[in-house]
């Protein structure tokens, strides 16, 4: 096959284009006027409120998104109320960058057994790295906290899972959140 002798371009324009933008390849310019289809990691682990979960899930299905219970391992949890959980997958088997965003549900065993773990603190700390809406519920803040991720922007605190539909909508709305870039670039993860 005979390769080409002269340059695609002139040497001022190598590696230039001449398109400003272009919205059929923006996320911003197509955002959705719903949260179909997006995930949401649940991180749970013993000692979890299982109402949050629930509720959680509940809400997140009626409007076609998918809750995603995320877990240590891959064992049934233990929930506060004695009841039994199964995980749908572990911290290190869907990482944050696989979902749209993440909640933290309360439980005080669930959120001491998270936050004495890596891999609990590094899941919050890659989803705020990657301007993911992180909302945490009741004790679910004290991870956060441990994490290093401080109350800003896209960082939803709640004190019951009946206040997460909106904010939580909202957040995933907006798809990421952009005015994070600059302090998410200074986290470790």
């Amino acid at each position: 096959m005979a390769t080409p002798t002269a340059k695609p371009a002139p040497a001022g324009e190598l590696g230039s284009s001449q398109v400003e933008s272009d919205s059929a390849l923006s996320l911003m310019a197509r955002l959705p006027d719903s949260i179909a289809t997006r995930k949401v990691a649940i991180l749970a682990a013993n000692g979890v409120a299982v109402e949050d979960v629930n509720g959680i899930k509940k809400q997140l299905a009626d409007e076609g998104a998918e809750g995603l219970l995320i877990a240590p391992s891959m064992a049934p949890i233990k929930a506060l109320d004695g009841s039994m959980l199964s995980p749908d997958a572990m911290l290190n088997g869907m990482p944050s960058v696989t979902v749209d965003a993440v909640v933290v549900a309360g439980g005080e065993g669930s959120v001491k057994a998270l936050s004495a773990s890596g891999l609990g603190l590094y899941y919050v700390q890659e989803a705020y790295k990657h301007l993911k809406p992180i909302l945490a519920i009741s004790e679910g803040r004290e991870l956060l906290a441990k994490a290093g991720i401080p109350e800003e922007e896209g960082v939803i605190l709640v004190d019951e899972v009946l206040a997460v539909s909106l904010p939580l909508r909202d957040a995933l709305l907006s798809h990421r959140v952009w005015d994070r870039d600059t302090r998410a670039n200074q986290m470790p993860a």
